[in-house]
């Protein structure tokens, strides 16, 4: 059986990069498989987040203080179905945003009595500077195309902004 090549060695084929060598020893290409993760999942999840902030901004607004007390267990709730979700990397970014604000708290410890004028002055708008301080993290995670973790992050937007406000205020009263 003359041109018979059962027993030959078949060359390796390497999907989804054209124009690349096989390896020069004929083994098997190596390749890797990057999991994205699917978008309405993220956003799915992002829902909890979202009813959080739109029932902060009617409360802060004037309006009823009670609608915090369905906010803030369907945030608790939304994170531990994400944890479950999307696994560990919503716990490293939530983690990472407790782990700065703490850093900042600090900051904010050491500083309180040079910041004590500059609260008194602009008091209406500390928190919204406190808001956007926190939210900057999960903004930049994104950017950076680590969307699993810029939703903990959100998550741990809130206690980061009452970290942060608590390291200011032991800071300024000076206990």
């Amino acid at each position: 059986m003359q041109g018979s090549r059962a027993d030959s060695k078949p060359a390796p084929v390497v999907v989804g990069n054209v124009g690349v060598k096989p390896p020069e020893d004929r083994g098997v290409a190596t390749t890797t498989v990057i999991e994205s993760t699917s978008d309405s999942r993220i956003l799915l999840c992002y829902m909890p987040v979202m009813v959080y902030w739109i029932s902060f901004m009617i409360m802060f607004t004037g309006g009823d203080e009670e609608i915090m007390c369905l906010a803030i267990p369907a945030a608790i709730i939304g994170f531990i179905i994400s944890l479950a979700i999307l696994g560990l990397e919503v716990l490293k970014g939530f983690m990472f945003h407790i782990g700065i604000s703490v850093v900042f708290s600090g900051v904010g410890l050491v500083l309180g009595e040079s910041l004590e004028d500059f609260i008194d002055d602009v008091f209406e708008g500390f928190l919204l500077l406190i808001v956007m301080f926190c939210a900057i993290l999960p903004i930049y995670l994104h950017y950076r195309q680590k969307h699993v973790q810029a939703l903990g992050a959100a998550y741990a937007t809130p206690i980061c902004m009452f970290i942060i406000m608590f390291g200011i205020l032991i800071g300024v009263l000076g206990w």
